[in-house]
Order: structure tokens, then sequence, then C-alpha cells
């Protein structure tokens, strides 16, 4: 494979975290592997499940993923108010277990409910505020854009002890270097901590 793409941020539901420490764990297995491109894009969800035309649908459950869940819950529970919703490791596992059970429905893209032979009942769930996605392309073969790159991601762990996250981030200050976001992560059941940073 040449290139993953990732979803590392939502508008909604903020920083996808289970992908900030598998990039995290990426980069301390195979250093290779970078992110080479951004891209931020709108997510359009649809509603889909088994359900023939002109039957109604009541489901007993709504299934998707957590961040497209926090995106759009209101809306479900005003019209689907007696429906469990129930969280997916992904909208294509949410897409997969609507057509295996029956009376549930899944928040998904169009093409996998395409792809499964789903009736789309909702072609864009909507909510007021806009559902962009940040993606980050990553890749061991593919080099960034040149004269693209306006951003770095950086990964470390410190010892942990007094003052070490700041003796850390001085570095940028002194270099005049803008860092626009900072996550910890503990990768070891909480005994470390290694720290994800954007700079520009």
């Amino acid at each position: 494979m040449d290139a993953a793409l990732l979803p590392l941020e939502n508008t909604t539901g903020g920083w996808i975290g289970d992908v900030v420490s598998g990039l995290v764990r990426m980069s301390e297995r195979d250093p290779s592997s970078r992110i080479v491109e951004e891209l931020n894009l709108p997510v359009v969800l649809a509603l889909a499940g088994r359900v023939k035309a002109g039957e109604p649908a009541f489901p007993r459950r709504i299934k998707t993923h957590p961040v497209p869940l926090g995106h759009c819950e209101d809306w479900l529970n005003d019209r689907y108010p007696e429906s469990e919703l129930v969280e997916t490791s992904s909208t294509s596992e949410a897409a997969e277990r609507a057509a295996r059970e029956p009376g549930s429905l899944a928040v998904c893209n169009a093409s996998a409910a395409r792809r499964l032979k789903l009736r789309i009942l909702v072609h864009h769930v909507e909510k007021e505020t806009p559902n962009l996605t940040r993606f980050v392309v990553v890749s061991r073969a593919l080099a960034p854009t040149p004269g693209r790159v306006r951003k770095s991601s950086l990964w470390f762990s410190l010892p942990n002890r007094p003052g070490s996250l700041k003796a850390a981030l001085g570095v940028f200050s002194r270099h005049d270097v803008n860092m626009t976001r900072i996550e910890s992560r503990s990768l070891d059941a909480f005994r470390s901590y290694r720290f994800y940073v954007e700079i520009e």
C-alpha cells in the first residue's frame, strides 16, 4: 500500500484519540512512515438500512461510530426517540451490522450503503454546524509535496519530573516557532506519556 488516509479531527467530536495513539505507535515501530499531507473534507452522513421501499422504518437500534454519533445524536433522538443508539468501531462496521441485523439502521456514507445494498432513507443527515473532518495522508513511500508544507507533527516522550514539558516546549518559543496543538497519550497504562505536537 502506498498511502493511508486517516481521520484525525472532527469539528463536532474533536480529536480522534485512537488515531493519534496509532500514529504514535506507528512512528515508534516504523520511523519511515510519516504524515505527507492534510485534507479538510466535508463528511456527508446517510441513514440506511435493510428496509423495503414503502415500508416504514421503526428501528430498534441505530449504529454508527462515536464521532458521527456526536454530530447527529440530537437529530436522531428527535426523529427516532424509541431507538437505541449503538456505537461501533467505524461507520463501515455500522453499515455491515445493519445489513445483517433486522431492525437496525446505520449512519454511514452512501457508498457503504450502496455496496451493501442498503436502502438509503435519508441521504444527508443534517445539522446546523458543518461536519468537517481533518484527514492526514500517511505513507512510507510518498514525500510531502514541495512548497505545500506548512505544518509538522512531532511526538516525543519526556522524563517524568517537574518542569520537563515546560523545558521541551520552551525550545519552540526560543526559535519563534508557533505550536498549534498538543495532545498527551499514555500507551502503557499511565506509566509514561507521549506528547503529540503540531507546529507551523
